[in-house]
């Protein structure tokens, strides 16, 4: 006998929700869902997730899934990885499933692109550029790549399930608007809120959100938002980060080693190279708010140090080809240590580029204070702790969203402020209520369900599948 979700005493103040409350989607026999995601480390463990979790649907299900890359320069690289985590979710779930349902798939890019790269694309999109024997070629990509922004595209009907990882409203908002976000009938809208749900001051964020909302109740759907900010309970482990030897990352391994072998490898990377850039900037003396170069002599005293540990050819050197450099002196050191034993993921194994980073953090500190030292520090950190933790936000945060065993979805409101409001209602309210936020969620637990979700018996434990 299949084991039921536990009952929850609720409250008139207290309506707390499960996602499979508010839509039906994993249970519908055709479903359609639409995602738009940056397509970086944290964002390939939601769609290996979310891909593995509609494989295990029973056979005679259909489901459109269309990925929607935005925010990227590399676009066909971005895509490329989409592609190759959906090929190779699909050859796993194959062997783990007797038959596998009809899911389609679509990816499309965005014809807007940011001015500047972000930081993961260097390492995590390198393997689709240079021809890396098991990777899909970004190249290929680039010659078949279609738009979301294009009428027949954005003809198709509303998706049942919308999920958004990545700045829409910074980058699509403007050009867009918003009705590509707005679900089916029944359907649910699910931000990754904080800075991917950041909306531009000339763009009207009161009213941007206002108009969001009243278009999800119009559609008769539900708009969800989960964050660091208010959905965990605190004191405990800090939520969307997770040690790079968890058994999660193990796991993962195992389904597709070639794959996650190389994405974990690049978060590593990524966290690194907000290291190298923080530091950059300084080194260039570029202008911050509050930073004067003057006192203490810290700009010569930097510029001595840009000399001394990078030398004469780069005094004319850009931010960026400063920051190439330095983590071109890391990348070379970790192989190097790496080669004669030490260890590639031991603390401190930045080398001189981790000792460049402490002089530089405690010449601002000792000349401008903590508060235009706190990025140094944190660069700091990031090398010191570099091999041991990885981001994992959007997968972690919707695995919470995606298993119905505890219900954390409260009536909410969205806050430009606060990203979300929390409501007590009463029965009636509730009832109408379309925004919901998740709360106190137990952080170790959270873990726990992101593992469980990769595997077909557990994800039904967790009463996401149909069957249960």
């Amino acid at each position: 006998m299949e084991a039921s979700p536990p009952k929850v005493q609720r409250t008139a103040a207290d309506h707390r929700r499960t996602l499979a409350q508010l839509s039906s989607f994993f249970r519908k026999q055709e479903a359609s869902a639409s995602i738009f995601t940056d397509a970086k480390l944290d964002d390939a463990i939601f769609l290996w997730t979310f891909y593995l979790l509609n494989f295990f649907r029973p056979s005679d299900h259909r489901v459109r899934i269309t990925v929607n890359v935005i925010g990227i320069q590399d676009r066909a690289a971005g895509m490329s990885l989409v592609r190759h985590i959906f090929a190779s979710a699909k050859e796993y779930a194959a062997t783990q499933s007797p038959g596998l349902p009809d899911i389609s798939h679509c990816i499309l890019a965005s014809k807007n692109m940011p001015p500047v790269a972000p930081r993961h694309e260097a390492d995590t999109y390198k393997p689709y550029n240079v021809g890396t024997a098991g990777f899909p070629q970004a190249l290929e990509e680039a010659e078949t790549m279609a738009f979301f922004q294009t009428r027949q595209a954005r003809s198709a009907p509303a998706a049942d399930f919308v999920a958004v990882m990545a700045q829409f409203f910074n980058f699509e908002l403007k050009k867009c608007g918003l009705d590509d976000l707005i679900p089916a009938e029944g359907g649910v809208l699910a931000f990754q809120a904080g800075f991917n749900t950041r909306v531009p001051p000339d763009q009207k964020p009161e009213a941007t959100w206002q108009e969001l909302s009243a278009k999800v109740k119009a559609a008769g759907a539900n708009m969800v938002l989960i964050s660091n900010a208010f959905a965990f309970q605190t004191g405990g482990l800090k939520p969307g980060t997770m040690e790079a030897t968890s058994p999660f990352f193990e796991l993962l391994r195992k389904q597709s080693g070639l794959l996650w072998g190389h994405l974990i490898e690049a978060g590593l990377m990524e966290s690194f190279r907000f290291s190298v850039d923080q530091m950059s900037k300084w080194l260039v003396l570029a202008k911050q708010d509050g930073v004067d170069y003057e006192k203490g002599k810290l700009g010569l005293k930097l510029q001595g140090l840009r000399r001394t540990r990078l030398g004469e050819k780069f005094d004319e050197s850009s931010q960026k080809e400063i920051s190439g450099a330095l983590a071109d002196q890391f990348i070379k050191f970790r192989s190097e240590e790496s080669g004669s034993g030490g260890g590639a993921g031991a603390a401190g194994a930045a080398g001189p580029v981790l000792e460049l980073a402490k002089e530089m953090h405690a010449m601002v500190l000792l000349a401008l204070g903590s508060g235009a030292a706190e990025y140094l520090s944190r660069a700091v950190k990031n090398m010191e702790n570099y091999g041991k933790t990885v981001e994992v936000t959007d997968g972690h945060h919707f695995a919470v969203l995606f298993q119905n065993v505890v219900p954390c979805l409260r009536p909410a409101a969205p806050s430009v402020k606060n990203i979300a409001e929390f409501l007590s209602l009463d029965d009636g309210a509730a009832a109408e209520c379309r925004v919901w936020a998740a709360r106190d969620v137990d952080v170790a637990m959270s873990f726990s369900w992101m593992s469980e979700l990769l595997d077909v018996g557990t994800a039904k434990a967790l009463h996401v599948l149909p069957g249960v």
